[in-house]
């Protein structure tokens, strides 16, 4: 049985407001738990997104700023969900493209500005990156609780995380 989620403690304090921007002036600030990247991924369903796709990466690229701007350098899949190239007659092209589809933005804030996490989707012969928050609104699609897709049954304590726009991959390593 899953531990219940958590729940934020109570006190006659008001809850702190977030400086989000994307947020409504005023709205309480909210404190994600961390996941590690198989959690993250872990509810990520077709069945739960607005976009259907058939494998999807958790990706980590790290950037170089050069004289023209920001360059992809080096590229790490931390979780994948799915199975890559099955509808396709050209796998090797598919996996080359897979391989090769990198973003210089990420989904995650984080400490160093020179690493970008983000997503990467495959359908069929398309591939192509989740990179920016307006991107991951469009393929998680409405949104009912702060931690759940609207179509998504009730999240249990593993997939919790994958589900909601709010949670922040955690340092440490997936198992």
């Amino acid at each position: 049985m899953s531990p219940p989620p958590p729940t934020a403690p109570v006190t006659g304090e008001p809850a702190p407001v977030s400086d989000d921007p994307a947020l409504p002036p005023g709205s309480p600030a909210y404190s994600a738990p961390l996941c590690n990247n198989d959690q993250l991924l872990g509810g990520l369903e077709t069945t739960h997104t607005n976009t259907r796709f058939e494998h999807a990466l958790l990706r980590e690229t790290v950037l170089k700023q050069t004289d023209t701007g920001v360059r992809p350098q080096q590229s790490q899949t931390l979780a994948s969900v799915g199975l890559a190239c099955q509808t396709v007659t050209d796998v090797p092209a598919c996996a080359r493209l897979l391989a090769s589809t990198v973003a210089s933005t990420s989904l995650f804030a984080g400490s160093n500005p020179l690493v970008a996490r983000y997503l990467v989707l495959q359908s069929g012969a398309n591939v192509r990156p989740v990179a920016t928050r307006s991107q991951l609104l469009t393929l998680l699609g409405a949104i009912d609780t702060p931690a759940r897709p609207a179509c998504s049954p009730p999240p249990s304590a593993s997939s919790r995380c994958a589900a909601t726009t709010a949670c922040a991959p955690s340092t440490a390593a997936s198992a």
